[in-house]
């Protein structure tokens, strides 16, 4: 859920123009998953201790060594 934040905030999709709802739904497609209700993993995300980005936070470190 984070990366799909990630690509609507960015605007990925579409030329920024698709919505939350359609990102979320094509990924439900591509990979066969059912990733329920989108809003509530957002208010899950927001009260993490280890912040709201931490899958993007490792994704970062890793390309990061990836580079030494």
């Amino acid at each position: 859920m984070e990366l799909i934040y990630e690509i609507y905030a960015n605007g990925s999709f579409n030329h920024g123009q698709a919505t939350l709802k359609e990102i979320t739904r094509y990924f439900e497609r591509v990979y066969h998953i059912d990733l329920g209700n989108i809003y509530r993993v957002r208010q899950a995300m927001l009260y993490r201790k280890s912040g709201t980005t931490a899958f993007l936070d490792r994704l970062k470190k890793k390309l990061d060594d990836l580079g030494d």
